[in-house]
């Protein structure tokens, strides 16, 4: 597939109401009722990471043209700023994931200068959410209120700022879970469609992926939305450790630099039994 090629954009937005912290902004002294909230809000984030799709990208995905391509950074470089908005932990979070990425991946990063046109903006708005792939001129990417405690959340917003949709809606994934849909908040069983990526399905389903759901994503009732057919993995599903081995496969794949010893190691086990473990 060509890195130039491109349809649909998509945004993806946290459905989780903001905290607001009453005092310093930047530096809050936290009362204990004020962390059990914030840590309410992680749990959030993590969990509802939900798709927003236009009138035209539903009528897409009805008639199955679904997501297949996206536009990709140029010779895999991200052209990234950072909005005078963030907060120094939010920054020191976004080095953070930047730097999960120049160790175990091909992408790399510059800061955005004068001459940039198509650049993400690392802000801080309302919840987690970023684009599918580089979209053109700026592309907000946000940290909000709870997004920024684990790098993982991060790198998972920078993954779809890269071309990634979340593992759960591969073409194949009813081989790898069952979707109780009963369970599911009805306004929100969109983002459990399948969509026809052509991206690197030829690498294997991984539960232990960065993008994929965890098991009680919008669930209306307290029971799972999720069942995988290996039960060991019920609770490996939404990790929010690291990347794992096949994560880095299938970013270097796509972005051709799949020489690598992740791509080979991914498809050998197949990920799927194998204990889980982070990519080293």
């Amino acid at each position: 597939m060509s890195l130039g090629t491109t349809i649909l954009f998509v945004t993806f937005f946290i459905r989780c109401s903001p905290f607001r912290l009453s005092d310093e902004e930047n530096n809050p002294v936290l009362t204990g009722d004020e962390l059990e909230l914030i840590k309410n809000q992680i749990e959030c984030n993590q969990t509802d990471d939900a798709l927003q799709f236009s009138a035209e990208q539903k009528r897409a995905m009805r008639q199955r043209a679904g997501v297949v391509g996206v536009k990709h950074w140029p010779n895999g470089v991200m052209v990234y700023s950072l909005d005078s908005n963030l907060n120094n932990d939010q920054r020191r979070m976004i080095k953070t994931a930047i730097n999960e990425y120049k160790k175990y991946t091909c992408i790399n990063f510059r800061e955005k200068t004068a001459k940039d046109t198509d650049y993400v903006a690392f802000t801080n708005q309302q919840g987690c959410w970023s684009s599918i792939g580089m979209t053109g001129g700026r592309q907000d990417l946000s940290l909000g209120l709870g997004c920024y405690y684990e790098p993982v959340t991060a790198m998972h917003e920078m993954a779809h700022a890269l071309g990634f949709m979340h593992e759960q809606t591969r073409p194949d994934r009813d081989s790898w879970i069952d979707i109780l849909d009963t369970n599911i908040q009805d306004k929100m069983k969109y983002n459990f469609d399948r969509f026809n990526q052509g991206l690197v399905t030829d690498l294997p389903y991984d539960y232990k992926s960065i993008m994929h759901y965890d098991k009680m994503a919008f669930s209306k009732n307290g029971q799972i939305t999720m069942r995988t057919h290996f039960p060991q993995f019920q609770d490996v599903i939404g990790q929010n450790v690291g990347f794992s081995t096949c994560d880095v496969a299938k970013i270097n794949s796509l972005y051709n630099c799949n020489k690598d010893k992740y791509v080979t190691t991914c498809r050998l086990n197949r990920n799927y039994l194998a204990p889980f473990e982070l990519a080293k």
